[in-house]
């Protein structure tokens, strides 16, 4: 069995007091990787002298710095062009996995090598403190491979997507290239969902590997890059709607469709299908209009529970889901 590479890419961007953890997370990996590449985005903490320490005892590291802060997403796409393994991992400076996340991750990869990625389950930790719940749906009991047409009946049964477990994903590098524009792997104009796009258009095209471990961290924070483009989603959903439209990712549009994920941005679908109906009439249907509308309802109600009942409700969903037959799912 031929021996695949895996370069791991981190972005930071002042998170000096989380790096030690997320570096070590790496470092302590069961199956190394070819290379760590960290691109400083124009810290103005000690992040770079943090990185530089690290380095000086693991020749896998690999520092660059830009030249000014530039962004999370011009700093993946800069880290995966300097990327030279097989496989990618893009780790968050403020998560981290656990040691035998890549083991996992590679071991089913290298049984399916048709797949594009592979994915495992993550936890949500309250900053430092404790461990919340695992950010997951339950798929399997056994690691598996999901064909692409299976990928889509999870998303329209379990609203499962891929991307929304950050830090969980090994993606195959050469697969990244059909998806840039412009020279960039990943689309700068998609801001925070550029990577949920990528991932989800390679699993629809190729099918995703599971592994049913919580093998990484995603640590609750104020402030992520993703929060802070809410302002932005109107034009990311007509972004990602223009592409599937256009003839380069035409050949997912239907799975996209049938999956039903796009009820993630919630009534920015609806905003925007209503500004141009005609266009855009085929990314609705009832179930999603009725998913979306259910989920706003939540939303007002979750906005007044204290953050306690959330936790409650979430471990109890999860303990709901892991029981779910998945007998049903490719009827």
């Amino acid at each position: 069995m031929v021996t695949r590479t895996v370069s791991v890419i981190m972005p930071n961007f002042n998170h000096a007091e989380y790096l030690p953890h997320a570096l070590r997370g790496i470092l302590a990996q069961s199956y190394q990787p070819l290379e760590f590449i960290i691109i400083d985005d124009g810290s103005t903490d000690n992040s770079v002298e943090v990185i530089e320490r690290f380095a000086k005892e693991h020749a896998v590291i690999r520092l660059f710095l830009n030249d000014k802060n530039r962004g999370v997403v011009y700093t993946l796409n800069r880290g995966i062009d300097l990327a030279k393994g097989d496989y990618l991992l893009m780790a968050a400076a403020d998560d981290y996995v656990l040691p035998e996340f890549l083991e996992r991750s590679m071991k089913i990869l290298a049984c399916y090598p048709q797949a594009g990625l592979s994915i495992c389950h993550s936890m949500v930790q309250k900053d430092r403190g404790e461990f919340v719940r695992q950010l997951s749906v339950f798929l399997a009991n056994e690691s598996c491979y999901f064909s692409p047409h299976e990928l889509a009946e999870l998303g329209r049964i379990k609203g499962f997507a891929v991307g929304n477990q950050g830090n969980g994903v090994v993606v195959k590098k050469a697969l990244l290239k059909d998806i840039g524009e412009q020279g960039a792997y990943l689309i700068p104009e998609l801001k925070s969902v550029c990577d949920f796009f990528a991932l989800n258009v390679i699993g629809f095209r190729y099918g995703v590997c599971y592994v049913p471990e919580s093998l990484a961290v995603f640590r609750k924070t104020t402030g992520s890059y993703s929060s802070s483009c809410k302002t932005f989603r109107d034009d990311l959903v007509k972004g990602i709607f223009d592409l599937l439209l256009s003839p380069k990712y035409r050949d997912v549009l239907s799975k996209f469709q049938r999956s039903g994920i796009i009820y993630y941005f919630e009534t920015d679908v609806l905003r925007v299908v209503m500004r141009d109906f005609r266009k855009y009439k085929g990314f609705l249907d009832f179930s999603i209009v009725r998913t979306i509308l259910l989920n706003v309802i939540r939303k007002v109600i979750w906005g007044v529970l204290p953050e306690s009942i959330h936790d409650k409700y979430l471990k109890m969903k999860e303990k709901f889901l892991n029981r779910v037959s998945m007998v049903r799912l490719f009827n």
